[in-house]
């Protein structure tokens, strides 16, 4: 059985300190699904690959009982992954279809834990960045266990349609490695800030936005540009900037590795920096506690620029503020 080293870590850490960050780190996932409609089971389930995107409250027991019922059916699920780390932010949402498109992944099965009972969503990848459309189509299934689920979900299937997956695994697969940096990882900063205009776009969010706003205007040293909510980076590009401002949003722990930093050092608790008056403090956050981390992107060539330290912190505003003030600091600006 192969088991991804980060899900029995996740899974320990629920164990023993249960962290309702989940569902704050999800949002942008639960928004879309809880809006799509209802519809009967997809006539090609049985003959098509699929894709688990599994709510991190659940059990590797748990993971294991849910393939063992789709191997039953013919449910090709050929790959497990968190299902609050796809739409975390732009890079990874992109990386994320990328994959999906090549994997040749027609439905997402959305597995959700809720506090009275399971429940099982199936619906197709629009493929597109976006991952669906809003409102389209799913079809639902739940119940008090798995094993009840299950037998619905295997009478229905094969109640409606032939079986043509007969090689599904019987094991959940964990091994999805999201590689979304197309060029040089750095964990420095790009001395070409002093020269190039930073694109920054918009949350769409007012009082986000007009925050934002302000942290660049009183702590910001160099040019930068705001965009509106939703502008591609191609576009962006041909108006002749080279940099951007990117972020994720995520529980620390996968965080961490989808931005490719050495794992050997994270624990049950991740330290980070920030500079309140303009020297350097550690703190320490949950590993599964969900935190935002800004990152500069150089739009021709895809290198990455983290800065020189561990930033990330469970405030969007003060995660910025010690980005920005970790880059003064690194270039001696007061």
């Amino acid at each position: 059985m192969k088991i991804h080293r980060l899900l029995i870590a996740f899974s320990f850490l629920l164990a023993v300190a249960p962290w309702d960050g989940f569902a704050q780190a999800d949002g942008a996932m639960q928004k879309i699904i809880s809006g799509l409609s209802t519809s009967p089971i997809p006539d090609d389930l049985l003959a098509t690959k699929s894709i688990a995107l599994y709510d991190p409250m659940l059990s590797v027991k748990e993971l294991n009982q849910i393939q063992t019922g789709f191997e039953r059916t013919g449910v090709d699920a050929v790959i497990y992954y968190p299902m609050d780390l796809p739409m975390c932010g732009r890079d990874v949402q992109k990386a994320f279809a990328e994959y999906l498109k090549k994997r040749e992944i027609k439905y997402l099965v959305f597995l959700q834990k809720k506090p009275a009972e399971f429940e099982f969503l199936f619906t197709e990848f629009s493929g597109t960045k976006e991952l669906l459309k809003p409102g389209q189509p799913a079809w639902k299934v739940s119940g008090k266990t798995i094993d009840e689920i299950s037998m619905d979900v295997y009478r229905t299937a094969l109640n409606s349609q032939k079986r043509l997956n007969m090689l599904v695994s019987p094991t959940p697969e964990f091994d999805l490695k999201l590689h979304f940096i197309r060029g040089t990882r750095g964990e420095y900063f790009a001395l070409d800030l002093k020269v190039d205009k930073l694109a920054i776009i918009k949350f769409g969010d007012e009082k986000m936005d007009k925050a934002m706003e302000d942290i660049f205007k009183n702590y910001y040293p160099f040019k930068y540009q705001f965009f509106e909510p939703g502008t591609e980076e191609t576009d962006i590009r041909q108006k002749g900037f080279l940099l951007i401002l990117c972020h994720i949003y995520a529980r620390g722990l996968p965080a961490m590795e989808l931005l490719e930093y050495d794992m050997s050092k994270a624990g049950s608790a991740i330290a980070s920096v920030s500079y309140p008056n303009g020297q350097l403090q550690l703190k320490t956050n949950p590993a599964e506690e969900p935190v935002y981390k800004f990152y500069f992107k150089q739009l021709e060539n895809g290198n990455i620029y983290f800065g020189t330290k561990w930033d990330a912190d469970s405030s969007w505003m003060q995660a910025l503020l010690n980005q920005v003030k970790g880059l003064k600091a690194e270039l001696r600006i007061k």
